[in-house]
């Protein structure tokens, strides 16, 4: 599955990651008889050695606030690829 959004140009980190990552759960749990996933992998490109820390930290929250949104119990396990 996946979920697009206009992103403005020369920005590294991803304007509304946490909506899309929403929508993408909601999707799943509707598809999966209410279930949420327990495992998340995000393959990341495109983001600067100098800049790398700083947008996995910004997304990184972005899930688990999330994921407190969806359910505070929801607490699935993140691994970034990049």
């Amino acid at each position: 599955a996946g979920v697009l959004r206009d992103q403005p140009g020369g920005s590294e980190i991803i304007r509304d990651f946490g909506g899309m990552f929403t929508q993408l759960v909601q999707n799943f749990s509707s598809k999966n008889n209410g279930y949420r996933p327990i495992r998340l992998v995000v393959y990341r490109d495109g983001v600067s050695e100098g800049q790398f820390q700083q947008v996995i930290d910004s997304e990184i929250m972005q899930l688990r606030r999330a994921c407190m949104r969806i359910d505070p119990s929801f607490r699935p396990f993140i691994t970034f690829v990049s």
